[in-house]
């Protein structure tokens, strides 16, 4: 007995009638590649994120 394959490829976007895309398509440009992962710009990355967060939480606490 054959069974009829099928395949989701995205929904339909009610605005403009568009079929946006959900499958893994999408992950690529979100997830790097495991090999091409550069630990020392994303550390670098995160540090300079980390402090300024530091900095706005000092203005924070001293502007109360």
């Amino acid at each position: 007995m054959t069974r009829a394959k099928r395949r989701l490829i995205g929904k339909v976007n009610p605005d403009t009638g568009e079929i946006v895309p959900t499958d893994e398509r999408n992950k690529k440009s979100r997830t790097p590649a495991p090999g091409d992962t550069d630990y020392k710009k994303m550390y670098e990355k995160l540090l300079k994120k980390y402090e300024a967060q530091e900095t706005l939480i000092k203005e924070l606490s001293t502007n109360n």
